[in-house]
């Protein structure tokens, strides 16, 4: 399939990707739209079964064996190879979001999951998750 849109976009001189995500056109209606999707998306069908699977996971978590918090890190190297490996042209996933969404972002986009993913490791790792865990969700 690759091979198909290579030949495409040399032929069309299509090979930036494009200015629009679903008809927002300037930055900030991108992020807004962004964030309205993701928000919308990330919330639990059922709040009872919610709380069941949380507590299923605090359990698991607590007994989970990690190692140092520095060791097996994520960096951006690690992300952008994964996001080359990513398959196109496939459906949406449950937060609105395509492989091509990922693949096309800025670069900038690596450093901040890897950020991001080595943050709430640490964080993890720490007492502080549980506490604001029993404080936030009761």
């Amino acid at each position: 399939m690759t091979a198909f849109w290579n030949t495409w976009r040399s032929r069309t001189g299509r090979n930036k990707s494009p200015h629009m995500v679903d008809g927002q056109c300037d930055e900030k209606s991108v992020a807004v739209w962004f964030a309205t999707v993701f928000s919308a998306t990330c919330l639990p069908n059922s709040e009872s079964r919610h709380a069941e699977l949380f507590k299923r996971f605090k359990f698991r978590f607590t007994h989970y064996n990690y190692t140092d918090a520095y060791t097996n890190r994520v960096t951006p190297e690690l992300l952008e190879t994964h996001n080359v490996q990513l398959k196109r042209g496939k459906a949406l996933g449950y937060d609105g979001l395509t492989a091509e969404h990922i693949v096309h972002a800025h670069p900038i986009l690596c450093v901040l999951l890897s950020l991001l993913f080595n943050m709430l490791h640490l964080w993890c790792s720490s007492g502080w998750f549980w506490s604001w865990c029993h404080c936030t969700f009761g």
